[in-house]
């Protein structure tokens, strides 16, 4: 049995020993680390960009529409920099913006001049002839050219420098047919400019039985001889009560109205309008005749929750919803950024590995923003919108196109 000193000096020792033991763990708490903050996932291990600008070129196509792109631009860059500051990064987006004043070697100069700042992701070439007049140079120099809205067939070129946003023009042939056989006709004459591939789109008319009776090479530059061969061709004895005029040129459709009244042979029959996109006719201020009967086969976004979020932040900016070709505008500005923090670089050889994946795997404004093969968009949406004109002129939408799921939806005119 231990005697009562024994016992005193074991209690000491255990108290000695838990006080090291204490000041120990103590120790050691300090010494442990903060574990670290938590991140959401993303795609970027490293952040070499980091404290730094990423800038993306954007070249507006002409002086009239430059406030438009600018609206876009404000909505972009306060979209993209909150999505930054919610990974914790302190990088900031901008979108530099130019403008093409709707010449091809304008917008040339444009893209030159965002090489020589060592920008080499640019967004424009939204009319066909910039696209033109800057591919050579974007290709020769490691650049990248996203464009929302070039649809030529002559572009659809795997090996190139060139994205777009929009499908090739062959791709809504089959919904400009779907509409044709939905307003009963069984001819047609059909009207397209010069730059149009049109074979595709008789080839699809002739297997949907639909008769070609004439065609007509639209002139831009003056439109009356272009209206004044469709006068003869519309009062020949081939034309008849279910014949249709097809045209696929914008400036037709506002020369038509104007002019309503001096081609009654043509303005005697239907007319389908196929299938750019098209703001004329959601204009309250023109004055359409009240015999008119139009449909419109148009490209559209997709209704989805982020358009419509989107979209009324635009029309709360500008008094009108955000169209088509400003939706594939900021989505243009999106898939950009993401694909320079991607790659974590500015230099176009990098930027090129990542932007069709990114470009696949991005839903944004105007819908699945997936690319083919050659660098065009796989998938788009249409709208088919019927005017048949009054004192009080009101537009009916008839029926929607997913190209997803290659679904139509009908409404009979009477709307959604």
């Amino acid at each position: 049995m231990m005697s009562r000193t024994q016992q005193t000096i074991l209690l000491v020792l255990a108290l000695v020993t838990g006080l090291m033991l204490g000041n120990g763990f103590s120790l050691l708490y300090q010494l442990t680390p903060e574990p670290p903050r938590y991140r959401p996932p993303h795609p970027w291990r490293s952040i070499p960009l980091e404290d730094r600008t990423v800038q993306v070129g954007f070249i507006a196509p002409d002086t009239e529409s430059l406030e438009k792109w600018i609206t876009v631009k404000e909505l972009v860059e306060e979209d993209f920099n909150q999505y930054l500051g919610s990974l914790g990064y302190k990088i900031e987006f901008e979108l530099l913006m130019d403008d093409g004043e709707g010449r091809a070697g304008v917008h040339l100069e444009k893209v030159q001049g965002f090489k020589s700042m060592d920008i080499n992701l640019v967004i424009g070439g939204f009319l066909e002839q910039q696209v033109n007049g800057s591919l050579r140079y974007i290709n020769d120099n490691e650049m990248i050219l996203l464009s929302p809205s070039s649809r030529s067939s002559q572009y659809e070129i795997g090996a190139d420098s060139l994205y777009r946003l929009s499908v090739p023009e062959e791709y809504g042939n089959p919904v400009i047919c779907e509409a044709l056989q939905r307003t009963g006709a069984d001819s047609i004459i059909l009207v397209y400019p010069e730059s149009r591939k049109v074979a595709p789109l008789r080839t699809v008319l002739v297997e949907k039985g639909v008769n070609v009776i004439g065609e007509v090479k639209s002139n831009p530059v003056n439109l009356s001889e272009t209206f004044s061969q469709l006068e003869e061709i519309s009062g020949g004895s081939g034309a008849g009560p279910n014949t249709v005029i097809l045209f696929t040129f914008p400036d037709q459709l506002g020369f038509l109205v104007e002019n309503w009244d001096n081609y009654p042979n043509v303005c005697g029959l239907r007319w389908v309008y196929g299938d750019e996109p098209v703001e004329l006719f959601t204009d309250d201020s023109m004055n359409y005749p009240d015999n008119m009967d139009l449909t419109l086969v148009t490209l559209a976004p997709v209704m989805s929750e982020r358009y419509i979020s989107v979209s009324e932040r635009y029309e709360n900016m500008t008094g009108v919803p955000m169209d088509y070709q400003s939706a594939c505008a900021y989505d243009a500005a999106y898939i950009s950024a993401m694909s320079i923090l991607q790659c974590q670089s500015r230099g176009g050889e990098d930027i090129v590995k990542v932007l069709p994946d990114v470009a696949d795997r991005f839903f944004g404004v105007s819908g699945w923003t997936r690319l083919d093969e050659n660098g065009d968009r796989k998938y788009c949406s249409y709208e088919i919108w019927s005017i048949k004109s009054s004192s009080d002129f009101t537009p009916s939408l008839m029926g929607r196109y997913d190209g997803v799921s290659d679904r139509y939806t009908w409404y009979d005119g009477v709307g959604p």
